[in-house]
C-alpha cells in the first residue's frame, strides 16, 4: 500500500512506498526518492444527461451503468431477466443513481420499438446516449449479416471467414 504524500507538478498525485522508508537513496541519484505519480482523472459531468444501457443488469453493462450514474447522468437499464433487472436496479439506487429499469428482449426484434418509447417516457423526453454492448448487438441482428460486415472490415480470405463466423457465434455460448 502507498500513501498519499501531497500534488506533484500539474496536480499529479504522489504517493510514497512505506516499505522503502528509511532506506538509503536510490543509484537514480539523492534527489529522487522511490515515488509512483498519477495523473488526476479529469472530472466527468453528465448532469442533466440521459443514458440508455443494454445489458446494463449485470457484468460490464452494470458497470457501465453505475460510472455514467455516477458521474451525474439519468441512467436507464435495459435486461432480459425481471429479477435480475429489479436488483440492479435496486443497487444503482442505493448508490444515488437516478436510474429507471425496462424489460427488453433484443433477440425480439418487434418489441424493441416499443421498449424505446417507454425508456423516452421514463427519461421526460430524451435519451442522449444509448450504450449498446457488443453482444447485445449480436443478438438483435442475424449473425450472418454480421459476419459479412466483419468479413468487410477483416477483408478477404478463409482465415478472415472463420474469424467473423466464430466472432459472431460466441455471443451464443
Amino acid at each position: 500500500s502507498h500513501e498519499l504524500i501531497g500534488q506533484g507538478r500539474g496536480g499529479a498525485h504522489t504517493h510514497r512506498d512505506p516499505a522503502r522508508a528509511g532506506r538509503q537513496p536510490s543509484a537514480r541519484g539523492p534527489h529522487q526518492e522511490h515515488v509512483l505519480t498519477t495523473a488526476p482523472s479529469p472530472p466527468v459531468d453528465l448532469i442533466g444527461r440521459t443514458v440508455l444501457v443494454t445489458g446494463g443488469n449485470g457484468g460490464i453493462g452494470f458497470g457501465i451503468a453505475e460510472a455514467v450514474g455516477a458521474a451525474g447522468a439519468t441512467v436507464i437499464i435495459w435486461g432480459r431477466q425481471g429479477s435480475k433487472t429489479v436488483d440492479a436496479l435496486g443497487r444503482l439506487r442505493s448508490l444515488g443513481v437516478d436510474a429507471h429499469s425496462v424489460l427488453c428482449d433484443l433477440t425480439d426484434l418487434e418489441s424493441i420499438a416499443g421498449c424505446f418509447e417507454r425508456s423516452v417516457e421514463l427519461a421526460g423526453g430524451r435519451i442522449d446516449t444509448v450504450i449498446m454492448r457488443i453482444v447485445d448487438l449480436q443478438l438483435s441482428f442475424p449473425a450472418i449479416l454480421i459476419a459479412l460486415i466483419l468479413l468487410s472490415i477483416l477483408g478477404k480470405g478463409i482465415d478472415k471467414v472463420i474469424i467473423a463466423l466464430v466472432a459472431v457465434q460466441w455471443a451464443y455460448y
